[in-house]
């Protein structure tokens, strides 16, 4: 049996893709929040303590938000808490050999993990 054949449709017929002032197309978000995954952020004895692999940039904004509320010390205390949930938070609280090395490489990763690391904040700007 042959295939029917394929419909031509001129450039002209062709939908263009809605723009906006500025002549950019708009961007379309999902409500849904995808399924979590986590990955090991850091070990205390042989006990992981995990992250969400995937962290929206909408929570980032979230804790930005919450710093004009709080101030950023506060706001990341808590976000902190919050990816890495009750148990890790206050296992890293009650760390005794966290040293003030061990805290500034979590604090820069943790940063970078949130916010993007430095040399990727502003790509695209002119």
């Amino acid at each position: 049996m042959a295939a029917a054949p394929r419909k031509k449709t001129s450039s002209a017929q062709r939908k263009a893709p809605p723009t906006v002032a500025g002549g950019f197309e708009p961007l379309h978000f999902s409500s849904k929040a995808p399924t979590e995954e986590r990955v090991v952020f850091f070990y205390i004895d042989d006990d992981e303590y995990t992250i969400p692999k995937f962290i929206s940039k909408s929570f980032s904004l979230g804790v930005l938000d919450r710093a004009r509320e709080v101030g950023m010390e506060i706001a990341v205390t808590e976000a902190m808490e919050e990816l890495l949930g009750e148990d890790g938070y206050q296992a890293l609280l009650h760390c005794p050999s966290l040293s003030d090395e061990d805290w500034t490489q979590f604090e820069t990763i943790f940063r970078d993990v949130v916010f993007g690391k430095p040399e990727e904040q502003g790509k695209g700007r002119r």
